[in-house]
């Protein structure tokens, strides 16, 4: 808490929203896996249900709780950088625009071209 949010690695961030989702449990392990089979937090958050599912650790997988999690976290996410593009004007500024599209397209499964 000292430190900030900010000096946390991104697995460890991981691990406090799965267990939100299973307090009782190490998600210690799980949220390193994800990270690493996966291809890194961001990837974990917008990987779809089946590919979180297919990820074990210590013989433990995700659960629909954490799934949910996770994608409630993504989501929350790209609304907060959706709040922001609503307040000012997105195409005057180049860098919010491509943050903008980096947020909503770049983890998609499927590829997408936006026209502007």
């Amino acid at each position: 808490m000292q430190g900030g949010a900010e000096a946390l690695p991104d697995y460890e961030i991981l691990e406090i929203l799965l267990a939100a989702s299973n307090p009782r449990g190490d998600t210690k392990p799980l949220a390193k896996q994800l990270i690493d089979q996966l291809g890194g937090f961001a990837a974990v958050l917008s990987a779809d249900p089946e590919a979180l599912r297919a990820v074990r650790a210590d013989g433990r997988a995700l659960g629909n709780a954490g799934i949910a999690m996770l994608k409630a976290v993504r989501e929350a996410a790209l609304r907060l950088s959706r709040s922001d593009l609503h307040q000012a004007d997105v195409i005057g500024s180049w860098d919010k625009l491509i943050d903008y599209c980096k947020a909503n397209i770049a983890h998609g499964a499927v590829e997408e071209f936006p026209a502007l």
